[in-house]
């Protein structure tokens, strides 16, 4: 599921028992450059080579969505390489009941909420996400913001939140039981997500799951998921075009 430590354990006894070696390649590495404090061209540079590098002892490379694809080709991957797309059991989400999630968290049925699930990391752009929803608010004060996950971020979050005049109207459950994450998304209105690194996200593959429209930053692994005013809307990476959508 990855180069690194065992990905690389797993390539040594491929070799070693003369078995074929699979990669799955689900993540951008190269977004994720912001973890390691160097400068960020060389750590891009050296995710890159290491990816490719790994993918030449690969005799097949899955792709959990079309559009990384390309980027394999970009790499220079002449391997096999097979689409296998993402997806979910739309079981728990089609009989998901939110009523629950909603009297929990005080939210009348006036109130359009806005439901984000995910890591709180800064390769989510939730900043983005929070400056955006403050001039959606702005027009229309019914809307709520709920981002449901836990990370690195969240307190940074909860207080920049907080300094944008949005602590009564962005709300964080924190972690919750995955069992548990389809009623938040039955209570909610519309699915919302910023990111710009993902591959094929099941966070957002979920919300549809449950009905729910999707709005989102037109990205790799979103763009091929969502279909533009069929069942969501996508936009560029930018505050007002986001809000406006």
């Amino acid at each position: 599921h990855h180069p690194f430590l065992l990905g690389e354990v797993g390539a040594h006894f491929a070799k070693k028992l003369g078995i074929p070696l699979v990669y799955t390649f689900h993540t951008q590495l190269e977004k994720y450059s912001h973890y390691v404090p160097l400068p960020q061209d060389l750590v891009r540079k050296a995710a890159r080579d290491y990816v490719a590098a790994y993918a030449r002892k690969c005799d097949c490379i899955i792709c959990p969505s079309p559009s990384i694809r390309g980027l394999l080709d970009d790499y220079g991957v002449t391997c096999r390489v097979e689409v296998l797309q993402n997806a979910v059991d739309l079981r728990a989400y089609r009989r998901a009941d939110g009523s629950g999630v909603r009297s929990g968290l005080g939210l009348g049925p006036e109130r359009v909420l806005c439901i984000y699930t995910g890591r709180m990391g800064i390769e989510k752009n939730l900043s983005f996400m929070l400056r955006a929803f403050r001039n959606v608010h702005r027009d229309h004060p019914e809307a709520a913001l709920m981002l449901v996950g836990d990370g690195p971020l969240l307190e940074d979050l909860q207080a920049e939140a907080a300094g944008l005049g949005l602590a009564e109207h962005v709300l964080f459950p924190g972690r919750v039981a995955y069992r548990e994450i389809p009623s938040y998304y039955a209570a909610s209105d519309l699915f919302v997500m910023t990111s710009t690194t993902e591959v094929k996200p099941l966070a957002v593959l979920e919300g549809m799951a449950t009905g729910l429209p999707v709005v989102a930053v037109d990205a790799c692994g979103t763009g091929d998921t969502v279909t533009t005013r069929h069942d969501g809307l996508l936009c560029e990476c930018d505050e007002e075009a986001f809000a406006n959508i």
